[in-house]
């Protein structure tokens, strides 16, 4: 019987039923290496769960021949010393008795590796990124990391029998290695139809102005060096420009993205940054997140004096009832449109002027170009179709946006 060992730093996850799960190694990956060897022992982080597999939403593992090893996380520095000797002698005691050796990545592929030399056992290595870049965009300590890591893995490669690089040259030059080496890309691409780039494309060439830009990265929630704290820096920054939604697919821990500060939360809420609020950080976040924004609250305030002041706008039914059967406007999408015409008619009255000029002017007025984009847009649109109205209009205009006080 051929005995075969497989080290990586991916997590397996053990959940209370005794089964084992993950959403990268599933049995289509170890069913590869079982074509080679009768039993697998598999070598990676082991995480143990308080629910089932589904409930974590991880692909359970049902091949038969593999062994798990009960491995906790070893990427900290001060796991070095307190977890890596116990793990270390966990996979040596495997190692003994194996004939193949499969080295993918992380702490344990470098573990896996040392004692693959030590017992004189041919090892294969799978090349699948650079770990300085990997250390490197980590933190300040995994800089300080990054060239010991560097040295390790050049030093894996260069002594492999065989390895298999995910590039067709980058990493062969990077890491070169005195075995037998070949280029095998780990993305699997399915066969699609035409049909489904045609709707896509059409879907962004007709694309509505209010609706969000989909941004999306696959990656590891818990890896710093993916990244994808700098995707929602980058979204702050654009947030006045443009109306986006980040979608994350990846498993693990995610706290290592940044969780916003209670300034920003109450930004959001949009309170002053002068405002101060108690040191009591839970009561602080509490207050904010059950409080009614401060704009919001502005505008209601305005709207209940204009009302009290006899300087409610109204609207005629017709109007509406234009928009509903010639536009196909719900009830509500009808009222938010005239609700943009008297906001656009507040910054510049829409009776002095044309429909092109006085969208002309609206765009050169200060106070409208503090508006966002977004609501921008969504404001000319409302005024060019109440000019279309007029135009198509025999009586006179409609929308009544004069003070009735008056």
């Amino acid at each position: 019987m051929i005995k075969g060992i497989f080290c990586h730093d991916l997590p397996i996850y053990k959940d209370i039923k005794g089964f084992y799960g993950c959403t990268t190694l599933t049995d289509t990956v170890f069913g590869r290496y079982l074509e080679l060897v009768d039993e697998l022992v598999v070598a990676t982080r082991l995480y143990h769960l308080d629910c089932t597999l589904e409930e974590a939403n991880q692909e359970k593992i049902t091949l038969p021949g593999l062994k798990f090893l009960d491995i906790p996380n070893l990427n900290k520095p001060q796991y070095y010393l307190t977890r890596l000797p116990k793990a270390r002698k966990l996979i040596e005691d495997e190692f003994k008795t194996c004939d193949l050796v499969f080295i993918r990545g992380g702490t344990i592929a470098d573990i896996g590796a040392g004692l693959a030399r030590k017992y004189n056992k041919p090892y294969m290595c799978e090349c699948g990124g650079c770990a300085w870049d990997n250390w490197w965009n980590y933190s300040f300590l995994g800089k300080m990391i990054a060239p010991w890591s560097e040295l390790i893995v050049k030093r894996t490669i260069k002594n492999a029998a065989f390895v298999t690089y995910v590039t067709e040259n980058w990493l062969q030059v990077r890491y070169p290695t005195n075995g037998q080496a070949q280029g095998i890309s780990d993305v699997v691409i399915e066969d699609v139809s035409n049909d489904i780039l045609v709707r896509r494309l059409d879907k962004i060439q007709h694309r509505k102005s209010d609706e969000p830009w989909v941004i999306g990265t696959a990656a590891g929630l818990e890896t710093k060096c993916k990244g994808q704290q700098f995707v929602i820096e980058a979204i702050a920054d654009l947030k006045n420009t443009m109306n986006i939604r980040y979608e994350l697919a990846g498993t693990g821990d995610p706290s290592n993205i940044r969780a916003m500060t209670t300034r920003e939360r109450a930004r959001i809420q949009t309170f002053p940054d002068t405002f101060v609020f108690p040191e009591n950080t839970a009561n602080t976040e509490q207050m904010i997140g059950n409080a009614v924004p401060v704009q919001l609250a502005t505008f209601v305030a305005s709207s209940l004096s204009d009302f009290v002041d006899g300087k409610q706008y109204s609207c005629n039914m017709q109007f509406i009832d234009w928009l509903k059967s010639n536009k196909g406007f719900t009830n509500r999408a009808a009222g938010d449109i005239v609700s943009r015409i008297i906001r656009a008619n507040k910054i510049v009255p829409i009776k002095q002027y044309t429909g092109f000029d006085y969208v002309n002017k609206l765009d050169s007025t200060k106070s409208f170009k503090s508006i966002k984009p977004v609501v921008q847009s969504q404001v000319k649109r409302a005024v060019r179709l109440y000019f279309e109205y007029l135009d198509i209009s025999t009586k006179e205009p409609e929308v009544t946006l004069h003070d009735s006080g008056t």
